[in-house]
């Protein structure tokens, strides 16, 4: 709880700085699960057939800090990577929806119409996809019909925009090698720079009291 009250911190929107960029990959998506596939057990999980009654408040806090990390990012980027995190598999499944496939499907129905909580607006991100409506689907949660009916509806830019995506990790091996490049020319101009500092002291250095020279490799 004490670490997450410190990402919480670290991550917060200051100076201008966006601190939840940090959280946007894969890492930090299995870790947000992972920290509440552990909390499962952490206490009783509360029943979800009760639509009437919105346990959200009353659960651990540790849970509702995770659960507040990623739907921020989510609303942010997408539910994208956390769907690829299998947060659907590994803890919304998990939860207290009832005992048959079909009390599961109708209690997360009624969930999701009749309760407002972080929950609900996650859910409401995975469901922007195609690949988090199929997810919802094995996992039990959507019946075929719906979940299929929901991908048809889905706008064509966020289909295309999702299947495009495995082409990202391509594109940032070519910006590493790009930036690591610029490094290494970088330190070879440090490498073969001079420079002489003219100022005594007695006032704040500045640009003009440098004076550099280039030294060229040998022939």
């Amino acid at each position: 709880m004490r670490c997450l009250r410190a990402l919480a911190l670290l991550t917060g929107q200051t100076i201008g700085l966006d601190g939840l960029s940090k959280l946007n990959n894969p890492r930090a998506y299995s870790a947000l699960v992972r920290s509440l596939e552990l909390s499962l057990d952490d206490t009783e999980r509360p029943s979800l057939t009760d639509s009437h009654w919105d346990e959200y408040y009353l659960r651990d806090m540790a849970e509702r800090f995770c659960l507040m990390f990623i739907l921020e990012l989510a609303n942010k980027y997408g539910a994208s990577m956390l769907v690829k995190a299998r947060f659907v598999e590994k803890w919304l499944a998990k939860q207290e929806w009832g005992d048959t496939p079909e009390e599961r499907r109708q209690s997360f129905r009624d969930y999701m119409a009749l309760k407002t909580n972080r929950i609900v607006e996650i859910v409401d991100r995975i469901k922007e996809s195609r690949r988090g409506l199929r997810a919802l689907e094995r996992a039990g949660l959507m019946d075929k019909e719906n979940s299929r009916r929901r991908i048809r509806e889905l706008p064509d830019l966020i289909m295309e925009i999702e299947e495009e995506a495995g082409n990202l990790p391509l594109v940032e091996q070519q910006v590493t090698r790009t930036r690591e490049h610029s490094a290494e020319e970088q330190r070879l101009r440090r490498q073969h720079r001079e420079a002489m500092v003219l100022n005594d002291g007695t006032r704040p250095l500045a640009r003009e009291d440098i004076i550099e020279r280039e030294h060229t490799s040998p022939a």
